[in-house]
């Protein structure tokens, strides 16, 4: 069923399982065991298990919603071409990788459990359930007639595609592992590249007697001038001793894009004519099996009906293959213009198909690369501009930047970025230096094939920088053949500053804001004033340094740096009335400073409504909300965040913060848990993970984490290591109480929030040391305020009426 999931506002497929597979209460638990198991699987060809339960006495279990066509549908509409069943093939193998590094076996590959969506993505469906269907008789030692009379006595309704795709293992009720589903996707491999099944026969029985002892017909015989080296991968798949097959399904991708690889490149009849069903070939059971006569079928019987008259594939590990001509049949008038028209709705679909899969509509910027270390801010700064620019375009989905930080410096293969990033192109850059040069080389890269689509060099000289952008989004959406509006147009050429040098200044910055470090503020700060200082009109250097200032830049008490955030943030609006970045300075000024939320919700708003693409001002909005306690409009509008940037860090880690400041801390443990498997160095992610243990009374976990975030954070040696000894020591109070010191220590030096001390405070159980600090921290101003009727460390204090006469000072209500 489709259905809804009205928490998150998502779409998601509800199973109910029939009632005859949850009698038996061991195998229930068994599947739900597994099932589990596989939702724990995150990869991109994997259905994603969302929940299993029971309701009413029904189990189900709720799973991603994907739009498309199973492999079945495919393979009955005919439009398949071989390089489209390798793909397909390489994808699905990608997926049992995955599971089978998870120590997870299918045991049901069949194209009704392969989909693919429109954007050529497969996604690999049904993970456990094969587990209540599988017959679990110990015959291990039953010869190969006994076996089959003995599997289907048992299960007079077994489905006849299970049967069809099972390995020789499996047949005879043996152990299944890894190698078993190789057997089966092989099975799927040979019925697209042939159109029928290697194995098979009038009834179950005749099907389960050739798949025992019968070798399939060379591929060859279907599909003339096929490759040797397919023939040769099919062979070793299909072998009946699983000896013989590929260990793991990491070996058969590495052949299979070898073989597409080279048919691409040739890109002749082979590769690209479509695979379909041969009408004289069709498989009599499929439409004969309906009865219950066909149990009785015996095995001598149904290997004496195979047809067998072609040669068959070689026994693995033999390699060579010896092309057989094709096999012509006299055909009537009737069937021939059948075929025909077969064919040419076959070219006609294939032709649809084709230039639809031509179309690129979501893509990737990796952060431009550049040997010159002394170019690597002008680099990311740039990559940041061309992803911003890229994302207005119409038509096109752009992977927002935190979701691509991660391939930094890396010669990343573009099939790798695209499977992990669910994207059909990657746009890669590299930035060089010639005498007064700039050099931006750009190239746009098919994510499925490797395929260049387009490449250009552009130079430019110090004073013409700033066209870059413009050039480069212009160049884009003209080889996309992106139809762009008047508007669209405009903003594309309009330039921000015509000052060569503030735009790099610029670009600089941006790339030090970035690192979010109070160092690396301070230092944006600086690039960004001198930019604004060479063109006072460059409102986005402006809008820099507006929110370095408000996010902790100066090191300063609010009362300080705020007025200094909202003057320069105002001067950011004049120069640019629709500057997203000045808007969310604005409201944070407002919400964290003036205690003014509705106009802090009123800014924020505003901010999406000219941004609605730009992943971190939905976050910014979810962590409003929930500062607010209005937590399940926070999830809406973080799991929005998500949606537009799905592998961010800082929104994969807000998930588990908003779960934490709702008291949901196994959620909280989970998302946390979630984004250190992004990245298990992301500092923030750990901090998190402490405090949700700390609420979970796992002390000893907690601490751990807290350490692990400070040394990511290269705090010093000997400060971790202080509070390591001292929770060697005394425990927890130990570890805070050398924390409160090292902080009182620093506090001498720079400016450290009221509220972080009045954390330790209430910590360590002092409270009337915990709410003078909250009175310091009210007549600083302390943004940190605001997060006290959602953050659960304070609990203790909430029964003082002081607490109370807090909240209401600043706007709040409990």
């Amino acid at each position: 069923y489709l259905a809804e999931d009205t928490r998150l506002g998502r779409k998601l497929a509800l199973k109910l399982l029939p009632a005859q597979f949850t009698q038996d209460a061991d195998r229930v638990k068994r599947f739900e065991q597994e099932a589990r198991a596989a939702s724990a699987l995150n990869h991109p060809n994997i259905l994603t298990i969302y929940e299993i339960g029971r309701h009413e006495g029904s189990h189900y279990i709720a799973t991603e919603y994907v739009e498309g066509e199973t492999l079945r549908r495919l393979l009955e509409a005919g439009n398949l071409s071989l390089s489209d069943a390798l793909e397909l093939t390489i994808q699905a193998a990608s997926a049992l990788q995955a599971a089978h590094q998870a120590g997870i076996v299918h045991r049901d590959i069949k194209p009704e459990n392969i989909m693919r969506r429109p954007d050529g993505y497969v996604k690999l469906l049904d993970f456990g359930l094969a587990k209540l269907t599988q017959v679990e008789a110990d015959t291990k030692d039953l010869n190969d007639e006994a076996v089959t009379q003995s599997l289907l006595l048992t299960q007079p309704g077994l489905v006849m595609g299970t049967i069809a795709y099972m390995s020789p293992e499996q047949a005879r009720g043996q152990r299944v592992d890894q190698r078993t589903d190789l057997f089966s996707l092989g099975v799927v491999l040979y019925e697209m590249v042939c159109g029928k099944r290697p194995f098979n026969g009038a009834t179950h029985s005749d099907v389960i007697a050739a798949l025992l002892r019968e070798e399939p017909r060379r591929i060859s015989q279907h599909l003339p001038n096929a490759p040797v080296e397919l023939e040769q991968v099919l062979t070793k798949l299909l072998a009946k001793d699983r000896e013989a097959r590929y260990a793991t399904a990491q070996e058969l991708i590495a052949d299979l894009k070898r073989i597409k690889a080279r048919l691409d490149v040739a890109q002749d009849d082979v590769s690209t004519q479509t695979l379909k069903r041969s009408s004289t070939e069709q498989m009599s059971f499929e439409t004969n099996v309906g009865g219950q006569d066909v149990f009785a079928t015996n095995v001598t019987k149904a290997a004496a009906a195979t047809a067998a008259n072609a040669p068959a594939m070689p026994t693995a590990p033999t390699a060579s293959v010896t092309k057989a001509p094709p096999v012509v049949r006299p055909k009537t008038f009737a069937m021939a213009v059948g075929a025909v028209l077969l064919l040419v709705a076959g070219l006609f679909g294939s032709f649809f198909y084709i230039n639809r899969q031509q179309t690129i509509d979501t893509i990737a910027v990796l952060p431009f690369y550049s040997s010159d270390n002394k170019l690597a801010p002008l680099s990311e700064g740039l990559t940041e501009e061309v992803i911003n620019a890229v994302s207005d375009l119409p038509d096109l989905s752009v992977i927002a930047r935190n979701s691509v930080a991660k391939y930094k410096a890396q010669d990343t293969d573009p099939v790798t970025v695209g499977e992990q990033l669910n994207v059909q192109a990657v746009m890669t850059g590299e930035v060089s230096q010639l005498g007064a040069e700039t050099i931006v080389q750009i190239e746009l890269t098919d994510a499925k094939t490797r395929r260049r689509i387009w490449g250009k060099s552009f130079n430019r000289k110090l004073n013409a920088l700033y066209e870059l952008q413009s050039e480069i989004v212009s160049g884009l959406a003209q080889k996309l053949n992106l139809k762009l509006n008047e508007a669209t147009s405009q903003q594309i050429a309009q330039q921000k500053t015509q000052n060569g040098e503030a735009y790099r200044l610029y670009l600089e910055g941006r790339a030090y804001y970035n690192q979010g470090t109070a160092e690396a503020l301070h230092k944006a700060d600086e690039l960004f004033e001198k930019a604004f200082g060479l063109d006072n009109t460059y409102a986005a250097a402006a809008a820099g340094c507006a929110a370095c200032h408000a996010y902790g830049a100066d090191q300063e008490p609010p009362e300080k740096v705020m007025p200094k955030a909202r003057t320069v943030a105002q001067v950011a609006l004049k120069g640019d009335p629709n500057s997203a970045d000045a808007h969310l300075t604005l409201a944070r000024v407002a919400l964290r400073y003036d205690w003014d939320f509705k106009e802090a919700e009123r800014l924020i708003k505003r901010a999406i409504e000219l941004e609605p693409k730009n992943a971190a001002t939905h976050q910014r909005f979810a962590e409003f909300l929930a500062l607010m306690g209005r937590h399940q409009e926070a999830s809406t509008a973080i799991y929005q965040a998500r949606k537009l940037d799905p592998r961010s860090l800082p929104i994969n880690a807000d998930i588990g913060t908003l779960s934490y400041f709702a008291a949901d801390y196994d959620h909280a443990t989970e998302h946390f848990q979630q984004a250190l498997k992004l990245d298990e160095d992301y500092a923030d992610a750990h901090t998190g993970l402490g405090l949700t243990y700390e609420q979970q009374k796992r002390f000893a976990e907690a601490v751990n984490e807290f350490l692990e975030a400070r040394k990511l954070l290269r705090e010093d040696a000997a400060y971790v290591t202080g509070l390591q000894n001292a929770f060697a020591k005394q425990g927890t109070q130990g570890f805070w109480k050398q924390e409160l010191a090292h902080l009182q220590d620093e506090a001498k030096e720079r400016y450290i929030p009221a509220t972080t001390f009045a954390a330790l405070h209430t910590r360590l159980g002092d409270v009337e040391a915990a709410f003078k600090s909250l009175q310091l921290a009210l007549k600083e101003k302390d943004g940190g305020l605001i997060d006290l009727n959602v953050t659960p460390v304070f609990s203790a204090l909430r029964k003082d009426a002081r607490f109370s006469a807090l909240l209401e000072q600043i706007g709040l209500k409990r």
